[in-house]
């Protein structure tokens, strides 16, 4: 089970996702099938996942071998879109709670912009 998190009625592009088990070949990093495990996953754009880590999605595959993406309660980049600027974290505990609402804001920020953005787009062509 996945669950998606979305600004406006497309459902297009969600801005966070919640992970529950691997996707066999593809995203296995996290290793999800450990009881209890899940992956809250988080949309961070460009400049803020360079802020984070200090690198940008680009600069992953440089960076792989020193992430254990299946470390519990640590932010770091998604194993599979990290180039793309997500980050994820498995089971946050309470003290990560300000880190990871902080960092939702912000994608949420993203995607609602993103969102106006269309419309703007849409009323301007009619």
């Amino acid at each position: 089970m996945t669950r998606f998190f979305f600004v406006g009625p497309d459902r297009r592009r969600p801005f966070a996702t919640i992970v529950y088990h691997d996707t066999p070949g593809f995203d296995e990093d996290s290793r999800l099938d450990r009881p209890g495990v899940y992956r809250l996953n988080v949309e961070l754009g460009r400049a803020e996942f360079q802020r984070r880590f200090g690198y940008p999605p680009a600069g992953l595959p440089d960076h792989r071998s020193e992430v254990d993406f299946s470390r519990l309660d640590e932010i770091q980049p998604h194993p599979a879109y990290g180039l793309h600027g997500w980050a994820c974290v498995l089971n946050p505990g309470v003290g990560r709670l300000p880190e990871v609402d902080r960092l939702l804001d912000h994608a949420y920020r993203r995607a609602l912009a993103r969102h106006q953005r269309a419309l703007d787009r849409d009323g301007a062509v009619r």
